[in-house]
């Protein structure tokens, strides 16, 4: 248990972090928690004082997250202080269920060869009905995926970057394997954060297998303003860098050597999936045609159901039905 540790990465949306604290006091204060605060103002009083009062918690305020560059080059200096062999990083709108931290906690103190352990992790929006919290539009973000344990590394890297989700970010990881790839990813990439981020999980994976169990480890609420509801207009942005290709190029060098690949062939599939997406993210110029809008409008509407299936209450599973009454019951009484 000591040898692990939180890092809850802060970014202003201070509204939150009343409720991550509290939720950390009822059920998960016996783990390690640091702060890595990039906001532009310091947390409050009510919270230092939650943080001033437990051994187990660390607080560290950087300069504020101005861009991508400086946010990684946060995580690597946070990551570099962490004193436990284990990581696991956490928003502020973030629920870690802390009951299923152990049963990954002792697999990976007994099976070295693995560089991390996962869960699901399931999506909610937060509604009020007839007065109370409630818990709606349940959904998968990330659900147990077997590749991510295949002895192979070729075959791992390979799947998730053709089928890419940064499931290593919401896993339990090896401290060294995370300083490993920051410290690639911090120095490179420049303000690019779909680079940083798919060259980062790529290379978690390339330097071991991560299990993977279908109980939920995070439960996410969703927020129109969150960072994943800006990727479409970032990765849009990205192709007016002129050194955009040559960025790609350094990633598929990097990662070819380490997986002893041919060169290019990491370059094409990411190339690849790169205008698939952009090609989905980006907004009709002309007018359409009625035919074209009910075409882009079923593509969309797949897309969304691929990546996050919402769960009908019948399909709900006991385990997942029952953490959903604990956060809702935790909810109304704060």
């Amino acid at each position: 248990m000591n040898d692990f540790t939180i890092i809850l990465l802060l970014k202003d949306r201070h509204e939150f972090n009343e409720r991550f604290f509290e939720y950390y006091q009822k059920y998960g204060s016996e783990y390690n928690l640091i702060i890595s605060d990039g906001s532009k103002k310091k947390i409050d009083k009510k919270i230092l004082k939650i943080i001033n009062s437990s051994k187990k918690i660390k607080y560290i305020k950087y300069v504020e997250d101005l861009d991508y560059k400086r946010y990684y080059k946060k995580i690597l200096s946070t990551l570099k202080i962490v004193k436990t062999k284990l990581v696991l990083f956490a928003a502020n709108d973030d629920f870690i269920i802390y009951k299923n931290i152990p049963k990954l906690l002792n697999f990976l103190s007994n099976n070295d060869r693995y560089v991390g352990a996962g869960g699901t992790v399931i999506g909610f929006k937060l509604k009020r009905i007839n007065g109370k919290k409630c818990l709606t539009e349940i959904h998968t973000i990330y659900k147990k995926k077997n590749y991510l344990e295949n002895i192979n590394h070729q075959k791992r890297v390979l799947y998730l970057l053709s089928n890419y989700s940064n499931i290593p970010l919401m896993s339990i990881m090896k401290t060294k394997i995370l300083i490993n790839s920051y410290r690639y990813s911090s120095g490179m990439f420049n303000n690019n954060i779909e680079l940083k981020d798919h060259f980062t999980a790529l290379f978690n994976l390339s330097q071991g297998r991560i299990k993977m169990y279908r109980e939920p480890i995070i439960f996410h609420e969703d927020q129109i303003n969150s960072e994943g509801n800006k990727r479409s207009q970032v990765l849009i942005k990205s192709l007016s860098d002129k050194n955009y290709i040559d960025d790609v190029f350094l990633l598929d060098k990097i990662l070819s050597k380490k997986l002893n690949l041919k060169r290019f062939k990491i370059f094409k599939i990411y190339l690849e999936q790169f205008f698939k997406t952009y090609l989905n993210a980006t907004e009709l110029k002309t007018e359409p045609s009625m035919n074209k809008i009910i075409d882009l409008v079923l593509k969309k509407t797949k897309r969304r159901l691929k990546l996050n299936k919402l769960i009908s209450n019948k399909n709900i599973n006991s385990d997942i039905l029952k953490i959903k009454k604990e956060l809702e019951f935790f909810l109304n009484k704060i």
